[in-house]
């Protein structure tokens, strides 16, 4: 009996114990789930931003994206305001769309070249941004700008449209819409939108700087794309007295004055005056060309002088992959930039020189609607069927751009009508995908085959109007076809 007590009592400790160890894991489980509670409280406390110091964060990236001119630090500090809050507010329109303009700055090269992959994550932050508020008129003004960038104009103008269909006061529904016309090559209704800008921000006392200046920039290309020099020297001294510490407005200057009007002395000035500010690569581009056609102005009047013009511009540039195919499309400016070409091709540097891209003095022309720059390089015996890195010609950029007149000198110099770009676009194909009637009419007579097919997708140029709801020129198109017309009996070696 007294055994079986003892063992009672053991077994009745046992379970004593075993309860208080239960209850020990227990407890410890249950201050284990609040420590990871509270320590997840912790970090959203720590992590949360309220709307107010959002609007902060977001403002101070805005200022430090507008005042960048090339600066690291100003791109770091923006970056580390938005991604707070990003981190605390997925949703907040504003900070995807200030981020977009972070990827756009951050992957800048030059021109519209940017790097791999940073246009596209600016795209991302505004379709995001869409998500969160799909009437945010402030989101497609920069889409606009974006596609723009991206080469795609025709939808930068309709997702314009619809930003100021929703309703906006933003400045930039004008100068992004302004840029995507210069692009379509229409330039009236592209000034018609900057003086619009121009006029309500007159009255205004203290207008943004960068607003202001963006204003002037793009009103100086399209008076010099109308070929208003004058005007459009104005309005790039007018950018440089607004914002005198800024490189590139001097380096852009300094463009303008050796490609556009021919001043080489001019432009030295102007791109010495941008490296001082800062070295970058287009500055020293643009001096190296500039000291070049200088030497070329001196080369027979004042050989010694010229010939250190020619030291420095070669210590600045030895290399003309940017400077021949630059000076050739522009040698309708005048005697200096005629006379540098004609020099560098007497050093050995051949006028089809190709750039980057693989445009060459001509390709680049014809792109820009510069019929005089065109004619003068076919008579420097430049190759009329030279392509660019996609197998594009100078008659197909033409075409595809809607340079009636370019088409017009191309087609009567001999260019090939039937060559196919590397997708297999023909000239007639572009001129037809992008509505443009009366380059297709004259493509025709001249002997274009309208017949052609795309290898890939088996589209002639009917096709391709039709698609695009050209249905005037897909029409005379097939019409021609039925006739089994292909114009004059001029032989192409292409055909």
């Amino acid at each position: 009996m007294a055994l079986l007590l003892v063992i009672a009592a053991a077994i009745g400790a046992y379970q004593y114990y075993e309860r208080l160890e239960e209850e020990r894991i227990a407890k410890a489980g249950r201050e284990a789930v609040l420590a990871v509670i509270q320590a997840k409280k912790a970090r959203e406390q720590q992590e949360a931003i309220s709307l107010q110091e959002q609007d902060r964060l977001v403002l101070e990236a805005r200022a430090q994206l507008d005042e960048w001119t090339g600066q690291g630090d100003r791109l770091a500090k923006a970056m580390d305001g938005l991604n707070r809050v990003l981190k605390a507010n997925p949703k907040n329109v504003q900070a995807h769309i200030e981020m977009a303009r972070f990827h756009i700055k951050a992957g800048f090269i030059n021109y519209r070249n940017f790097q791999p992959g940073s246009l596209q994550s600016a795209e991302s932050e505004l379709r995001r941004a869409l998500q969160a508020d799909p009437n945010s008129a402030d989101t497609y003004v920069l889409l606009g700008h974006l596609y723009y960038l991206m080469n795609a104009s025709k939808e930068a103008v309709k997702v314009l449209e619809k930003a100021e269909t929703i309703g906006t006061d933003n400045p930039w529904l004008y100068l992004n819409r302004a840029e995507a016309l210069v692009d379509l090559h229409r330039l009236d209704e592209a000034e018609v939108q900057l003086r619009k800008l121009e006029t309500r921000y007159t009255a205004v006392t203290n207008p943004p700087r960068n607003v202001v200046g963006t204003l002037h920039q793009k009103l100086s290309y399209v008076y010099q794309l109308q070929g208003k020099l004058k005007e459009a020297d104005k309005e790039y001294q007018t950018v440089i007295a607004l914002d005198p510490d800024t490189a590139w407005n001097h380096g852009n200057y300094a463009d303008f004055l050796l490609f556009a009007r021919g001043q080489p002395d001019a432009a030295i000035g102007e791109a010495e005056k941008a490296l001082e500010i800062m070295n970058y690569g287009m500055a020293r581009l643009t001096l190296a060309a500039a000291r070049y056609a200088k030497w070329a102005q001196l080369k027979r009047r004042a050989p010694a002088e010229a010939a250190k013009y020619l030291a420095l511009a070669k210590e600045g540039s030895p290399d003309f992959s940017w400077i021949m195919p630059q000076a050739a499309k522009s040698v309708n400016a005048g005697p200096a930039i005629q006379d540098m070409v004609k020099a560098l091709m007497g050093m050995g540097v051949p006028i089809d020189t190709r750039d980057e891209h693989g445009d060459t003095g001509l390709t680049l022309a014809a792109d820009a609607g510069n019929v005089k720059s065109v004619a003068l390089l076919i008579g420097y015996r430049a190759n009329i069927e030279a392509a660019d890195k996609g197998g594009r010609t100078a008659l197909m950029s033409a075409a595809s751009q809607g340079h009636f007149e370019v088409v017009r000198v191309l087609a009567k110099r001999g260019a090939k009508l039937n060559a196919a770009d590397h997708q297999g676009y023909t000239p007639l194909m572009n001129a037809a995908f992008e509505g443009h009637g009366e380059i297709v009419r004259l493509l025709l007579s001249a002997g274009a085959n309208p017949m052609a097919l795309r290898k890939d997708k088996h589209q002639s140029a009917a096709d391709l109007a039709e698609s695009r709801g050209h249905v005037e020129v897909a029409t005379m198109i097939r019409e021609a076809a039925k006739n089994g017309k292909r114009g004059s009996t001029k032989k192409d070696s292409s055909q």
